[in-house]
């Protein structure tokens, strides 16, 4: 009896170049990709849309997503003229809408990976807004956050106008504020990676903080530690007005810049 073929998986990723019709279908694992100079401006089809792996849309003219799209693996929307996207849309993997003109995301968008946003004129996040990877901001007009946002890796707010960040934020990686107006940290705050106030006009930590990673605290106005600070990794206190440690302060690397 002859042997069967092993199948390969996972399966050649294709890829669609030149002109692409605009009416496709298409429920695929791997990936699908629109080389650029692609002339696809939309995508329509029989509603949902699934695409179990990629979809790579960079260097494209689309225009309009439709709605109840989901992209099982990671979503490139880099410098398309896309201004809008669809309701229901879900990504498993990352969002990259950089370089676009998206100005507002859509309710119950849900991102398993990381969102890109740096380079577009966004200018607020959707309430629930719940991002499993990294959420890069860096550069945008985002004046604050949303209550209830969870971050499941990064969050980079550095050289935004953001003032406040909202009680109980959960960010599972770092925080970097480096250049923002924030003033002060809000109680219940939990960073599983390091935080990075450098240059910041914060001037008080809430009790309680817990940092998994290193804290900086260079070039801040921060005269005192709380009580009941932990930190995992190294904290930076060169250029602050703090002469005093508290008695319960936890750190797991080393104290650089003290001088008491």
């Amino acid at each position: 009896m002859a042997s069967r073929a092993k199948r390969r998986w996972p399966p050649e990723p294709f890829v669609i170049e030149g002109f692409v019709p605009d009416d496709f279908y298409v429920n695929a694992v791997g990936t699908l990709r629109i080389d650029e100079g692609g002339k696809l401006y939309h995508i329509h089809g029989k509603s949902p849309i699934v695409i179990a792996g990629k979809l790579d849309l960079h260097g494209t003219q689309i225009r309009e997503l439709p709605e109840g799209l989901s992209v099982g693996g990671n979503l490139n929307l880099y410098g398309t003229p896309i201004r809008e996207l669809p309701k229901g849309l879900s990504v498993g993997g990352d969002l990259d809408l950089s370089g676009t003109q998206i100005r507002e995301l859509p309710d119950g968008l849900s991102v398993g990976g990381g969102l890109y946003l740096h380079g577009t004129p966004i200018r607020e996040l959707p309430d629930g807004l719940r991002v499993g990877g990294s959420l890069y901001l860096g550069g945008t007009q985002i004046r604050e956050l949303p209550e209830g946002l969870s971050v499941g890796g990064y969050l980079d707010l550095r050289n935004t106008q953001i003032q406040k960040l909202p009680e109980g934020l959960s960010v599972g990686g770092c925080l970097n504020l480096f250049n923002t107006q924030i003033q002060k940290l809000p109680e219940g705050l939990s960073v599983g990676g390091s935080l990075d106030l450098y240059g910041t006009q914060i001037r008080e930590l809430p009790e309680g903080l817990s940092v998994g990673g290193d804290l900086d605290l260079r070039g801040t106005q921060i005269r005192e530690l709380p009580d009941g600070l932990s930190v995992g990794g190294n904290l930076y206190l060169r250029g602050t007005s703090i002469r005093e440690l508290p008695p319960d302060l936890k750190v797991g690397g080393e104290i650089r810049g003290f001088e008491s």
